[in-house]
């Protein structure tokens, strides 16, 4: 499955015990990784070995993007992703003006290396993992950069290290076996992705953004080298604050452009997407007539009934025609993905990314958004997903903080008038300071599910028990037992550190990446705006009762007033048609499963059949719809997928054979 793609597969090992690599054990790690690309950088010494996969565009094939690239100490560099603010890096490395445009990312931090060792990875931005042979050291160092970066993971034993994009880089050694860790499986079929170091395979780690691995004959280590910084400023007035944003963002986007280049955008109607769109591409030119910025946004099939939950959209196309109105440069396009069904290539996805998917409903659009993006020419595709942790956080843990601190007069004026919205909007953030006990039976007044298992996950009850469910999400506090933020900060940290985030959302975005041949960025995740974000005081963000206060400011007059006031949009909201479409389908699927003792002991594939036989005849909002609502729009997908990459997985994923295509060689 070689696919072409600007992402690139990265490996290296280490004999610890001074054994001399084999030939044909480069070989089979190789051929592990080539669904990344058959193109292949290859390095090889005596007990170490480094490899890059990649395709065969011209770029890398270029002489100044072949991997490993040495450093001034003789080091050797593998590097994957881009780096940012490359003038300034160029500055401290006191280049030449204009030298960084003739070089290459991994180039560049070869020179950093020469010049700052592995201080490196801490002196330079942008969204990368790096691994290094540090020669004169003999040292394996890995790294992956800060809040935000390609997956990397790893195993380390007495004898060697292994280090790869993937878990198949890892398995492709060809002396470890591939076996699935039950705890994280379970956890994920609940909803809850526990520690995101943890894959879904016993012995093989993920090494984290902000950390270093660096492994010795004689020890390893794991270290994380960038602790959050709060580097905004608290004595400012709102209108600094939102031109600290705009310049931030203005960087990040400038920097995810780079090469420059005419990019793609996955465009809503929310405020995210837009944000990137409409301030630091279009307002440059907005009256120019040729269209310049491609947007894909996602809307239901024709035959949608037109259920949503309540102040939720649906169908976000009036919004965006209202933005297109404005600024004649943004040329739109709207995808229903009309026909493809929910598990759209959902077998490839898991095969890159070797992790059940969590959402296969959205992946149906993006996939083909990313197609038509890549078949138009676009090899740069920009998202908004950290929006709602940056530049749209709501804000509303700013009320909790206040109650904590006694600040009732402050608490009173953030609330706002007092309605039922705001109202409960209090009530859940003064949850954190209540007891256990009380925090759970107020959440069960409000409406949400503290079971566990909770209803809407169809974990096998008889695996919940084997894998000690309950016990753990007491002890470990998840579930409907995960303590509350206390703070603003505390939530904004908590959800820039979540296992989704650090662990499987880096794998599936990767391979999304490799599938369809194009860079996903998101400026809005990009490291300076995030701890300039870090640094603001919550009535930047939440005030009188209104949330998302800083994007609101940031888009007054830049965007039509309706984006500022219509409802949060729900992509994939005909989930529902796609699923009725594939009952006949997803019930053979179900029924072949129930033979297989691995799929049948994990998931309660008899509620699934029930679920099926009585599927609702329109899209459930509500119990009084359906009393399996809740299964119906989460858990059935989300076992579909775990059910097909438990099938992957015992397949044993696919082993090309070994390649001789290497462009390196021994050194």
């Amino acid at each position: 499955m070689a696919v072409a793609g600007p992402t690139s597969a990265l490996a290296a090992v280490f004999l610890r015990d001074g054994g001399s690599v084999s030939r044909e054990r480069v070989a089979s790690l190789s051929a592990a990784l080539r669904p990344f690309g058959n193109y292949v950088d290859l390095w090889r010494g005596g007990s170490e070995a480094l490899i890059r996969r990649a395709d065969r565009s011209p770029a890398a094939r270029a002489p100044e993007d072949r991997q490993p690239t040495a450093a001034g100490d003789g080091s050797l560099i593998l590097f994957a992703g881009f780096l940012s603010h490359r003038d300034e890096l160029a500055g401290a490395l006191r280049l030449p003006p204009g030298d960084t445009a003739r070089q290459s990312d991994s180039a560049l931090f070869a020179r950093a290396w020469t010049r700052w060792g592995r201080d490196a990875v801490g002196r330079v931005d942008g969204e990368f993992a790096v691994v290094v042979w540090d020669r004169p050291a003999r040292t394996l160092v890995a790294a992956c950069s800060p809040w935000a970066a390609p997956p990397l993971c790893f195993h380390v034993n007495r004898r060697r290290a292994v280090v790869a994009t993937a878990p198949r880089g890892v398995f492709g050694w060809g002396d470890l076996a591939r076996r699935l860790d039950d705890e994280r499986l379970s956890n994920c079929l609940i909803g809850h992705h526990g520690d995101p170091r943890r894959t879904y395979y016993r012995d093989v780690l993920n090494l984290l953004p902000g950390e270093m691995l660096t492994v010795t004959p004689e020890a390893h280590d794991i270290r994380r080298y960038h602790s959050p910084v709060a580097a905004g400023r608290p004595d400012r007035v709102a209108a600094e604050y939102v031109e600290e944003a705009r310049h931030r963002l203005r960087e990040a986007v400038r920097d995810a452009l780079c090469p420059p280049e005419l990019p793609a955008i996955l465009l809503s109607g929310g405020l995210d997407s837009p944000a990137v769109a409409a301030l630091e591409i279009l307002a440059e030119s907005p009256t120019r007539q040729s269209a310049t910025l491609l947007s894909f946004t996602s809307h239901p099939e024709p035959h949608w009934d037109g259920r949503a939950p309540e102040n939720r959209s649906g169908d976000e196309r009036p919004l965006v025609r209202e933005l297109a109105a404005r600024y004649p440069a943004l040329d739109i396009r709207f995808v229903d993905a009309a026909g493809l069904g929910f598990d759209h290539r959902l077998e490839q996805t898991i095969a890159l990314a070797e992790v059940p998917p969590r959402n296969v409903g959205n992946l149906v659009w993006i996939h083909e958004s990313l197609r038509r993006a890549r078949a138009a020419g676009r090899r740069v595709v920009l998202g908004g997903g950290s929006g709602n942790l940056t530049l749209s956080l709501t804000g509303q843990e700013r009320l909790a903080e206040l109650l904590g601190a006694a600040r009732l007069r402050a608490l009173r004026h953030a609330v706002g008038p007092f309605t039922g919205r705001s109202v409960r909007s209090l009530l859940r953030q003064a949850l954190p300071w209540l007891p256990p006990l009380f925090q759970r039976a107020v959440l069960r007044r409000l409406g949400a599910p503290v079971a566990m298992p909770p209803p809407f996950s169809a974990i096998h009850p008889g695996y919940a028990r084997t894998t000690r469910l309950a016990e753990r999400a007491r002890a470990q506090a998840f579930g409907p037992y995960r303590p509350l933020p206390r703070s603003l900060r505390e939530s904004q940290l908590l959800g820039l550190a979540s296992p989704i985030r650090q662990g499987d959302g880096r794998a599936v975005m990767w391979a999304l990446k490799t599938l369809h041949g194009v860079a996903l960025r998101d400026p809005l995740g990009e490291g300076r705006l995030v701890e300039s974000c870090l640094g603001m005081p919550g009535e930047q963000f939440f005030d009188r009762g209104r949330p998302r206060l800083l994007i609101r400011r940031l888009l007054r007059g830049r965007v039509p007033p309706a984006f500022l006031s219509a409802p949060r949009g729900l992509q994939a909201a005909d989930w529902h048609l796609r699923y009725t479409r594939a009952l006949p389908r997803i019930r053979e699927t179900l029924g072949d499963w129930r033979h297989d003792p691995a799929v049948a002991q994990r998931i309660d594939l008899d509620r699934l059949l029930r679920l099926v036989d009585t599927w609702p005849a329109k899209t459930p909002l509500c119990a009084r719809d359906h009393p399996e609502f809740r299964l119906a729009r989460t858990g059935l997908g989300r076992a579909l997928a775990a059910g097909t990459f438990i099938r992957w997985v015992e397949r044993g994923y696919e082993q090309a054979p070994p390649d001789e295509t290497a462009t390196g060689g021994t050194a």
